[in-house]
């Protein structure tokens, strides 16, 4: 679902072992790295914000706004207001509400990580690949779940407002 900083780093993990001279150019390169990594990050956390966003509330708003109409036909034709309709309006506006959590959550452990990554370079620390994707992975962990509940909860929506619509018109 949202795209965030989860991912696998395309750069080495194993340096070779270089004179004093050269261990002080590879420090450099590692700075880079850090640097390239916390714009990189910087970067996700745009995007996540844009598009996840985006893609939540059209889908549920949209949601809302279809059922709204079609609950309203039916209403005219003589169907009272009920329970699943209730439950459908409440599952769009659970994935809005959600949405917003996790998209609050994905910006506080993307700003977490630029800190660590921070820290790694202001102690000198080698550039570490698999540290730095556990690291990612645990933090993204709690994302990743609510991202699932989110899209669930639309798709569950949008598949109980289309049988219990058909299910209704076909019932006039």
């Amino acid at each position: 679902m949202r795209f965030h900083f989860i991912h696998f780093l395309r750069y080495q993990t194993q340096q070779p072992k270089l004179p004093k001279d050269e261990q002080i150019a590879q420090q450099d390169v590692n700075e880079d790295l850090y640097l390239k990594e916390h714009e990189r990050l910087e970067a996700i956390i745009s995007d996540s914000e844009d598009i996840w966003e985006e893609r939540t509330y059209q889908i549920a708003a949209g949601g809302l706004s279809i059922t709204f109409a079609i609950f309203t036909y039916l209403y005219s034709k003589g169907l009272k207001l009920d329970w699943q309709m209730v439950l459908i309006w409440g599952l769009y506006s659970f994935a809005l509400l959600l949405n917003y959590v996790s998209h609050r959550i994905s910006i506080y452990d993307a700003r977490k990580m630029q800190g660590f990554l921070k820290k790694r370079r202001g102690d000198n620390l080698p550039y570490d690949e698999d540290e730095i994707n556990r690291t990612y992975a645990t933090q993204g962990l709690l994302t990743t779940i609510i991202n699932w509940i989110v899209g669930l909860s639309l798709a569950v929506a949008v598949i109980y407002t289309i049988v219990y619509t058909c299910i209704k018109l076909v019932s006039l």
